[in-house]
Parts: C-alpha cells; structure tokens; sequence
C-alpha cells in the first residue's frame, strides 16, 4: 500500500490518518457540560432513577391534605363622582395587596379564631387564641390570602387554607371571613363623619385667616395715606415726583452746559489777545444775540427784578400749595360733614395734609437759601462794576461775569433739586416694598377664599352621604368542605428525579475535573507541545491469520498489511518523515512513559513500514532489562547489543536478517547487569555512529521513560524521538514527566503517537485499553525470556530470573 501524501492535512493537532477513529470537534481543553455528562452518563442516569425512587418513598409516608378556598369581593359605597382631591380617608389608594395583609393581621385573625371557636378544633386543640393567631399568621403557614388574578385593582380576593382535615380546612376559611367582615364594619361606619369634622375645621382655620388677612390690608391703607388707589392699582406719588425733578435737572444741566461753553470760549479769546470787539462779537454769535440785545441784558442785570428772580423760585412750593394741599383740605373737610371724625378715610386723608405740608416747609426753606444768594450775588456785581459802564472792555468784562453769574445760579439751582430728587427716590422705594407686601397679602387672600369656597361646596356634598368611604364584603364563593390536595405522586417523582440528576450530575463534573486523563487531540499537543502523529486502533490479536509463523501476530504490518491498523503504522511512519523541520532522520527512538503502552510493538511495525517503502531499516532493541524484539520476530537473542558494546563479537555477528526485505534486526541479546552502563558508555554511541552509514534508517527501541533512566542515555545520541502512551486514567501527569525528561537531556521529540483508540466514534476520545490484549500477553506467549520487572512507582522493571552477572565492561575503547 502506497504512503500517505505530503500534503496530508492537520486536524486538532495531529495527522489525518486513515483509519483511525474521527475525534469529535473540541477545543482544547474547554469546559463542555454536554460532553461530560455524556462520557459519565451512568452517574446522571443512576441519579435520576435512584431520585425518582426516594421520591416514591417520601410520596408513601405523606399523609392527604385537603384544601378549601372561599372568594369574596370587597366594594366601597364612595361613589366615583365625588372625588375629593384635597382629602383621602386612608391616606393613599388601598391595593389588594393591603387588603391581603390586613386580613392576615393579628386584629382579624383573633376575631376569626373567638367567631369561629377554632381552638375547639382537633387541629388547634389545647392552643390559646393567640397560638392559634401566631400560628396563622406565619409565613410558613397553610393560609393564603392572595387577589384573585393578577390586576392590582381587582376587588376579588382568595382566601384558602390546606390542613389534614377536610372540615377543619372549610371552618378555618369560613371564620376568616367572619372576622375581617366584622373588621369592615367596625373600621369604615363613621368615616363618613370623621371627614366632616376634618373638613370643618379646615373650613374654620381658613376664616379665621381670611380675617387676619383683611385686618392687614386695612393697617396698610392707614400706614400708607399718600397712595392714591385708583380701584384696586396703587399710584406711587413720590415715584412721579422724583421723575418730574429728575426732567427738571436734565434741563438745567444742558443750560449750564451751554452758558459754561460760551464763557470758556470768550476766557481764551481774552487770554489770546483779541480786540474786547471782536469777543463781544463772538459771544453775540455763541449766545444767538446781537451785540445791542448784550448791552440790553447788560443794562437790565443792574436793574433786574428782585421779585421776578423770587417768584421764578418760589414758583414749585407755590404749586404744590394749590395743586395738592388745597384739594386735599377741601377733601378733609368734606369728609368730616359727611363721615364724621372717626371714619378710617377721614384718617387717611388728613395723613396726606400732613405729609404734603411737611413736603411744602422743606421747599420754602430752599427757597429762603436761594433768594439770600441772589442777593449776595447782586450786591457783589453792584459794587464791582458801578452804576455804569461805558467803555467796550467794560462791557466785555460785564458780559462774561454775567455768564459766570448765570452758571452759578444753574449750578445751585441743580444742587437744590438733586436733594429733592433723592428724598423722593428714598420714599419711592420704601413704599415700593410696603406695596409688595400688600399685593402678597391680597393673593393669600385670594387664595383663601377660593379654598373656603371648595370645603363649603364638599360639606354640602359630604352632609348628603354621611357614609362616604364605608367598604363592605360581598361571599361570592363559600366553601362547605375541603377537598383533595396532595400529594400526587407525579410531583414526587419528577422531583426526586430532578434532584437525584442534579446531584449526581454535580458528582460527574467533579469526577471529570479531577480525572487526569486526555480527552482530544488539542490536549496533548497543548500539554506536550508536539504534534499527535497518529492513533492505532485496537486490535483483536486471536483473529488474525499469520503469514510468517514465526512472527508475533502483533505485527499486523507483515501478517495484514492492506488492513486498518497496518495503515495507521504506515500513516505514522509518513509523518515522521515531515515531522523533523527538514533535517535528515536518520536515528529513531521509541519509548513510552510507562510500561504497557505497547513501544515494543509499535517499534517493530514502524520498523517493518519503513522496509517495505524500499528503506534499509536497522532494529536494535535496547530494552536490555525486557528485550522482546527477538521473540516477536522468533530470532536467537542471545546475540546482540550487550555483547557488541561488551566488545564480544564484532557487529556483523550481532545483526540478524529479518523476516522482511531491507529489515535487519540487533537483538538485545542475554540479559547484562548494567544495562544503564552500557546504553550511556561511549561504545555505545561508537556502534551507532557506524551503523549511521550502513543503514538508511534505524530504529531503537528503548525501556519506558518513567521505570528506568536507560532511555535518557540513549535520547541524547539520536536525531528524534517517538514516543507512544496509551490512554489511561491519570495518564496525563505520566505523560508531562516523561516529556520533561526528554527535555533535560536535550532529546528532539518529533510526536506523540496514541495506541490502543476504539474505532467507535463520540465524544472526544474512546479508549479501551484493557481490550488492546495483545500488549499483556507476552508473559504468557514468551515464558522462557522475561526476568525483569520495571520499578517506577506502581511499574517495577527488575530482574527475575538469573541474569548474565558477567562484567560486561564498557570501557571507551577505539572501533
């Protein structure tokens, strides 16, 4: 049969090999719920049957229960168009919810027991009532008082009760009921009386507040007489003044501005040395008059007016007089003929003469200040310039000391009117916040009286129905006797099935994580870190048909070469030729961790393939303490590789032909004492240097890697490694030591290769490994040639029968 091709794709870490079993997809190691409880399905299985058994158990020692159940439906007489949204008699809208919790409360339910003589019942005798309370009031108690569907607004409620005892179980529900229609209608047949009390006393509140509130209103019409009420809008007098003073001070302010203009163009005119005409001149044109009308004003300042300046001054407490104080007296006067003295309005306006005079001696006093000046100025300019003046420099030097006098009585005049003016901002603002006050007072008031309309209006409603809010009971469903519950032994049994799955499914997870054994493909590359070359089903040694009698049937690659298993052999002996980077393979080892997975055998077939593909193939068995090389292929033993190193025989003599073309064979020979000594000495290495170039390929085997350290000896002096295992439990760890034992010594381990797969396929991996017999039964087929026990942990790989005790020396020695 031909090799498998180059190109041979990987899948899950390891070669498509024909004929071995297909892995299910896995990934790595991932944690599978489904794939472990199928490789341990008798734990879940087990579980369920014996759960569903104890289930039947429990289900036979329980007694019947029996249930009654009563539905009624609680209604309010408060019909829905009265709705009083300032006031709710139980605070908040009561849900089914509240209802199932009042009935279950101590109140009713110790009205339940006394109407109902529960106590007297068989299943509550020699218990207190309020025993019987604690008892029915507990969660864990059989009563349930629930509403009857799902909608909070429902008015149906279930009451039910489950007891031994079909009587007592109707009783119970029955008294329940009694107890909570009894607490109805002790709670709810005054309630209707209770809100008017609530709502006429609120009613009461608020009149006496709407008196406190009109008494304010009436305090501030007398702390404030100079408002002048326009219906219900106020008038601020002192605002409108302070604006009208202020127009008056703009006024001023722009005249000075203009005569200051004028008489600072005339100084520097003067100071530059310009002719007194040529100034007068330009303080004709400035002031918009002529030179004449100069000289007229001139002429008339020597002469003014006493009693024009007076007047034009006096002229704002003059009005004031008639424009205000003279009404308000004729206004006063008035309401004294027809009111009389005590009326508030009276009060009121005789505070606005008051205020106004005050208003009238502050400006007089001005005034008074004012015409003084005027004097004092006039005086002045009478002395200063004469009673003539003749000359052009005089009346240059009389028209700028008029501006200056202008601008002077401008700048008093402006003095005198910013202090009226911030007199009548002050009061402005204070009565500006006495009128807030009033306007919050009047919207209290409003409010007021809009609440006490309302609680009026509900009274009148409320004296209608004096039973508002009253709830009652209404039995829809009453029950005469309880009937059946329980138990049902479907729910038993499903139940301790579901539990004994559970359970024992529990266990199967815990068994799985703590099983150390190798489940896929992923995981021993991923733990090893090499390739899985190939997998070598089980075979069924009895069965098979020798063509070389003296051949173990084990080696399936001579006796059946086109079957499954010998495909499996030829598969692994293609990857190894790819699976050395590109380097030449010409010295292979093949061990195992343990003993018992089989090395010997794949060695031999390994060895057999190699041949049959046209290849000069060397075996050498240098498992010195368990050669078996010779008896599979029925050759002399005695030899072989211990007495070429022991320098005994030359190498030709030690190498046998083999039952195939192209295989030859070196035995390990008789038995040594130091097998360690001779596989680690230099000859050793010697003899296969020279065999390199005799042979294209050759195989050693060698012991297990974890019973004795021979192997570690021989993996430093080869190009590669193979190493098998058989799948066992706890095999993982053995596997991982092995691996770092390659590793220390510096060994190229090319791959893995499994032994012992079942060809049924499933989860991850199927092994049987105490059906691959072929591997147990060389004790039995080869009695006369098995002395040694292997000796790492529970493998021992000793001695047991006489051994050749001769010193076989391995002293370096040349050729």
């Amino acid at each position: 049969m031909s090799d498998v091709a180059m190109d041979q794709p990987r899948t899950n870490g390891q070669l498509a090999i024909p004929g071995a079993p297909e892995a299910a997809p896995q990934e790595g190691s991932s944690f599978d719920i489904v794939q472990i409880l199928w490789r341990w399905k008798w734990l879940p299985i087990l579980g369920s049957i014996v759960g569903a058994c104890l289930g039947f158990l429990y289900f036979s020692r329980q007694p019947a229960t029996y249930e009654a159940a009563a539905l009624v439906q609680v209604v309010s007489s408060t019909p829905t168009q009265t709705r009083m949204d300032f006031y709710d008699p139980r605070g908040s809208a009561i849900t089914r919810v509240d209802e199932s919790m009042v009935i279950r409360s101590q109140t009713v339910l110790r009205r339940a027991v006394q109407l109902g003589r529960l106590t007297e019942q068989s299943e509550f005798l020699g218990m207190q009532t309020d025993e019987v309370v604690a008892t029915l009031m507990d969660e864990e108690s059989p009563l349930i008082i629930e509403p009857a569907d799902k909608d909070d607004s429902t008015t149906l409620i279930e009451i039910s009760y489950i007891s031994q005892d079909a009587e007592v179980a109707a009783k119970v529900v029955s008294a329940i009921v009694d107890g909570y229609e009894g607490y109805l209608a002790e709670e709810y047949k005054t309630v209707g009386i209770e809100i008017e009390q609530l709502i006429s006393g609120a009613r009461d509140q608020l009149s006496n507040r709407l008196k406190q509130l009109t008494q304010q209103t009436h305090d501030f019409m007398l702390r404030a007489p100079e408002v002048i009420w326009t219906g219900d809008e106020a008038t601020d007098p002192y605002s409108v003044n302070f604006l009208k003073l202020n127009s008056k001070i703009t006024e001023l302010r722009v005249e000075r501005g203009r005569l200051e203009s004028v008489y600072s163009q005339a100084l520097k005119a003067i100071e530059s040395g310009r002719s007194p005409e040529t100034i007068m001149m330009l303080l004709t044109q400035l002031n918009n008059a002529s030179l004449t009308a100069l000289d007229s004003t001139y002429s008339q300042l020597l002469q003014i007016d006493d009693n024009d300046l007076k007047n034009r001054l006096n002229s704002k407490s003059a009005q004031i007089e008639q424009q205000i104080l003279f009404p308000l007296q004729v206004e006063e006067r008035v309401l004294l003929d027809s009111v009389g003295a005590g009326h508030p309005s009276v009060g009121i306006v005789q505070k606005k003469v008051e205020s106004v005079k005050r208003q009238i001696a502050e400006l007089r006093e001005s005034e008074q200040q004012v015409d003084s000046e005027m004097d004092r100025m006039k005086l002045e300019m009478q002395t200063r310039t004469g009673a003539r003046i003749r000359s052009m420099e005089e009346r240059l030097t009389a028209g700028t000391d008029m501006l200056a006098e202008q601008i002077a009585a401008l700048q008093l005049e402006e003095e005198h009117l910013q202090r009226d003016a911030a007199e009548e901002k002050k009061k402005s603002r204070e009565l500006q916040i006495m009128l807030g006050e009033d306007r919050v007072i009047k919207a209290e008031l409003e409010a007021v009286n809009t609440l006490l309309a309302g609680y009026t209006e509900k009274l009148q409603e409320i004296s209608l129905m004096p039973k508002v809010g009253q709830r009652t009971l209404k039995r829809l469903n009453m029950p005469s006797i309880g009937w059946f519950y329980g138990p049902t032994l479907p729910k038993y049994l499903l139940g301790g099935a579901a539990v004994g799955f559970v359970l024992l499914s529990g266990l199967a997870v815990l068994m799985d994580l703590a099983d150390r054994s190798y489940r896929n493909p992923s995981e021993i590359a991923t733990d090893l870190g090499v390739t899985v070359l190939g997998h070598i089903p089980v075979m069924n040694i009895s069965k098979v048909k020798k063509s070389v009698e003296a051949v173990d049937p084990s080696i399936c690659a001579i006796h059946h070469s086109k079957g499954r298993v010998a495909e499996a052999y030829r598969s692994v002996r293609t990857g190894l030729f790819f699976s050395n980077n590109g380097k030449a393979l010409k010295v292979l080892q093949v061990t195992s961790p343990v003993p018992g997975d089989g090395k010997s055998t794949l060695a031999c077939n390994i060895a057999v393939t190699m041949a049959q593909s046209g290849r000069r193939v060397l075996l050498i068995d240098a498992d010195l303490r368990r050669p078996r090389v010779a008896k599979i292929f029925g050759i002399d033993s005695d030899v072989g590789v211990a007495a070429v190193v022991g320098g005994k025989c030359e190498i030709e003599d030690g190498i046998h032909v083999g039952p195939v073309a192209n295989l030859s064979i070196m035995p390990g020979g008789k038995r040594p004492a130091n097998p360690a000594e001779i596989l680690s000495s230099q000859r050793f290495k010697n003899m296969v240097d020279v065999l390199r170039d005799k042979f294209d390929m050759i195989v050693i085997d060698t012991p297990p890697l974890l019973a004795v350290s021979d192997p570690g000896a021989v993996a430093g002096i080869v190009d590669g490694v193979l190493m098998t295992m058989r799948l066992r439990r706890n095999v993982k760890p053995l596997a991982v030591r092995a691996k770092s034992i390659l590793e220390s010594v510096g060994a190229n381990l090319l791959g893995v290769v499994i032994n012992g797969v079942s060809s049924e396929a499933g989860y991850g991996y199927n092994y049987d490994y105490n059906d691959y017999r072929y591997a147990y039964k060389y004790g039995s087929n080869y009695r006369s040639g098995y002395g040694y026990r292997y000796g790492y942990g529970n493998y021992r790989y000793g001695y047991t029968e006489d051994a050749d005790t001769n010193d076989l020396s391995t002293a370096d020695k040349e050729g």
